[in-house]
């Protein structure tokens, strides 16, 4: 909450990533960019305060919530299966400065 009593959310989203997510999950282009939108405004409406999505822990604190809101809200989205792509995936994870 900021001091004018404003609600702020925030979401990075990267749009090569995003394209990629709906060819694999089957989803139509931009579909990911709403559903992060759409889970953006439900957790500021719900879930004022909660921790960033960084693990199980904090995802219970709104990020859960706000996902299941977010697919509630939008029929025609559909989560990317990673079990579906099991050891396909490296996951690395990169900061600001490049560093892994």
């Amino acid at each position: 909450m900021l001091d004018d009593g404003r609600l702020l959310g925030t979401n990075t989203v990267n749009p090569m990533v995003d394209e990629k997510i709906n060819v694999l999950s089957g989803n139509g282009c931009g579909a990911s960019i709403k559903h992060e939108l759409l889970e953006n405004i439900a957790g500021i409406l719900n879930s004022t305060d909660s921790s960033p999505a960084t693990s199980k822990e904090n995802n219970a604190k709104g990020y859960d919530s706000a996902h299941n809101r977010a697919k509630a809200l939008d029929k025609y989205y559909r989560d990317l299966d990673l079990d579906a792509f099991s050891g396909r995936f490296d996951v690395k994870k990169i900061n600001a400065n490049g560093k892994q």
